[in-house]
């Protein structure tokens, strides 16, 4: 995913020392680098991206795995349950 000047591939404790630099320069707290993919994915989600082409970009091999980590950033997504429950028993 990244590389040095010359085409080699990083280190992963070369991108976790830029990572913390950059952290320390925009006066956010420490995070590991890997929250970005969850809130790049959270994001998409919230942002109607459907759950396969997340689950897709992610790398994901089953959908049923990305809609555990995120489910709950899909908005409404559990809004209109008790509603088709009451149309699936006529209630």
């Amino acid at each position: 995913m990244f590389q040095s000047k010359n085409g080699t591939p990083l280190r992963p404790n070369q991108i976790e020392r830029a990572w913390k630099s950059i952290l320390l320069l925009a006066s956010v707290p420490h995070k590991k680098f890997h929250v970005l993919r969850h809130t790049h994915a959270t994001q998409l989600l919230a942002n109607g991206v459907p759950l396969l082409e997340v689950s897709k970009r992610l790398g994901h091999s089953r959908a049923s795995h990305t809609l555990d980590l995120y489910g709950h950033s899909i908005p409404g997504y559990d809004a209109s349950l008790p509603n088709k429950i009451s149309k699936i028993f006529n209630l």
